[in-house]
């Protein structure tokens, strides 16, 4: 993932991870959750075929879910 992120102070930073399952074809995968009002943030794809964002936070419970080939995907249990 390269470069370690710096959060300003208060904020944490947290890496949030998708791995495709066996024989998934993944092309984009965005992150969504509370902390960014639902909007999406792109992930990148790494060497081992997952994909990862490493974005700060402030604590607390956040919700959120992948966002996968510009749709939502149908187990939302991912």
């Amino acid at each position: 993932m390269g470069q370690a992120t710096t959060c300003p102070p208060g904020k944490y930073a947290v890496t949030f991870r998708y791995v495709p399952l066996p024989g998934e074809t993944v092309w984009s995968v965005s992150l969504r959750g509370s902390f960014n009002n639902w909007g999406e943030w792109p992930m990148t794809k790494q060497p081992d075929g997952t994909w990862a964002i490493t974005v700060c936070l402030d604590p607390g419970e956040h919700q959120y879910k992948f966002y996968i080939n510009g749709r939502w995907p149908r187990d939302m249990a991912t």
